[in-house]
């Protein structure tokens, strides 16, 4: 029996058809020949198909990445809204540690920056006692500026005056019990007298 028919016969153990399993018979013949015929180049169709899978793939990744940039810069965008935002926030509002925050920030990369935030505060009290602001986030507002004018006793004139205008603008509104806080701080840091 010849190699084919023992091929033949195990294709058709396999499930394989009297016909089909004669023609793969045939085929499996011819296979040694085949391997000496030279190599094909690869079809220029099929060259361009293979180039533009490549691309297609360059423009997945490029869209990867100019997806994250444009979450990267939305990111910026809103962080730099957030900040802006919070910079004319009072004490109690969601955005008031926000605005704390990027003060102390600022405060240790421009030591000018500490005049400012004791003429915030200031300002702060201000406007909780215009607005009749919680007692208690009055004092713990007027104890921050306090604290702001203690750890910089070297401040300037300028920021200072700025501040006891502020506090007395806010003593004349205040009521009597807030009055007394404002005047007394005053006093304790010497400012009542400019």
């Amino acid at each position: 029996m010849s190699e084919r028919d023992l091929l033949e016969r195990e294709l058709r153990a396999g499930g394989a058809g009297p016909e089909e399993a004669l023609e793969l018979a045939r085929l499996a013949e011819k296979l040694p020949a085949l391997r000496q015929l030279p190599l094909v180049a690869t079809p220029p169709g099929l060259a361009v198909g293979r180039r533009f899978a490549r691309r297609r793939q360059g423009l997945r990744r490029s869209r990867r990445t100019l997806a994250l940039a444009a979450t990267a810069a939305a990111a910026v965008v809103v962080t730099g809204g957030l900040i802006a935002a919070a910079q004319s926030a009072l004490p109690g509002t969601a955005l008031y540690p926000v605005k704390r925050g990027t003060e102390q920030v600022a405060e240790r990369f421009a030591p000018g920056m500490h005049d400012e935030v004791m003429m915030r505060r200031a300002d702060e009290v201000n406007e909780l006692v215009a607005r009749h602001g919680r007692p208690a986030m009055v004092d713990a507002t007027l104890a921050s500026y306090e604290q702001a004018v203690v750890s910089d006793p070297n401040g300037s004139y300028a920021a200072r005056d700025y501040c006891a205008g502020m506090l007395k603008t806010a003593a004349k509104q205040a009521d009597p019990a807030t009055r007394a806080k404002i005047m007394a701080s005053l006093s304790r840091l010497k400012l009542d007298s400019t």
